[in-house]
């Protein structure tokens, strides 16, 4: 948009300088004269021309830089996708500007992957069935996900530990966005031996 603007604002600078070159006299039986008329008309080609140049400078002006000027943002950068939207925002945003979720934010080191903690404990994702085929396609999802199962809890598929609940809620996220499934965040204990 940027472009066009300096492109619309080129024209107009050229359009102006062509009108103030405008011959306004003519040949009479006394010389050359200046003629009300073609002043006129320079004097509305110059106006109109005024007007095309400062809509082009407004332009240029008030147009945002396209992403290929931003460039685009990798998984290493201070960006996510949101996880109801997928639109892109910072990892820092508590709420996304797209869609107006409320979004946990995350650390640029949080990978919302579980970490191996079994001898401390740490929190978890649990899962409700209603069957045991039901239990084995979460168990599938969450190993798809890339996720970590751990022993099921009755109908209940456990999936963790993660070391910080931030990480557990963006896996949840991550989930319920892919498989339309919301789990209960749970903080567990080691097991004991």
């Amino acid at each position: 948009m940027r472009g066009c603007g300096l492109l619309i604002l080129a024209c107009g600078v050229v359009g102006i300088i062509v009108a103030m070159n405008m011959d306004v006299s003519v040949v009479s039986g006394f010389g050359r004269v200046n003629n009300i008329g073609l002043m006129s008309e320079r004097q509305n080609y110059t106006i109109i021309a005024g007007f095309i140049a400062l809509g082009g400078l407004l332009i240029a002006l008030m147009s945002k830089k396209s992403p290929i000027q931003i460039g685009a943002h990798g998984p290493d950068d201070q960006y996510r996708s949101c996880p109801f939207c997928a639109e892109t925002i910072k990892k820092a945003a508590v709420k996304c500007k797209h869609c107006g979720s409320d979004v946990e934010p995350l650390e640029a080191s949080s990978s919302g992957t579980p970490a191996p903690m079994v001898s401390t404990g740490g929190w978890t994702v649990r899962y409700d069935c209603g069957s045991n085929s039901e239990m084995d396609a979460v168990r599938n999802r969450i190993a798809e996900m890339p996720g970590v199962v751990l022993p099921d809890d009755g109908m209940t598929v456990v999936t963790g530990f993660f070391a910080e609940k931030e990480d557990a809620k963006e896996f949840r996220n991550r989930y319920s966005m892919k498989n339309g499934a919301n789990g209960e965040l749970y903080f567990q204990p080691a097991p004991t031996v």
